[in-house]
């Protein structure tokens, strides 16, 4: 690949993380908050700010794995 080729697919990349890594939290954040109120026996006891860190804490390990896929694709092309 060329380094106009290589930046051409970074940025297609880029592109496609920024578009779906809102989707992809606000399915996250969904589900966790599905699986908590369909399960009110086991969770209806835990308070809202830590139903809400869930949430977070789950978006935020998303967001990093995305951003070290990112990274291990980058490192990669420029190895080539």
């Amino acid at each position: 690949m060329t380094q106009e080729e290589k930046d051409n697919f970074m940025f297609e990349l880029d592109s496609y993380i920024n578009e779906t890594c809102e989707d992809v939290s606000d399915t996250l954040e969904s589900n966790i908050l599905n699986r908590i109120n369909n399960f009110p026996q086991f969770y209806g006891s835990i308070p809202d700010s830590f139903k809400n860190a869930c949430v977070r804490s789950a978006i935020e390990a998303y967001l990093a794995s995305t951003q070290v896929m990112r990274d291990a694709i980058k490192q990669a092309l420029e190895r080539t």
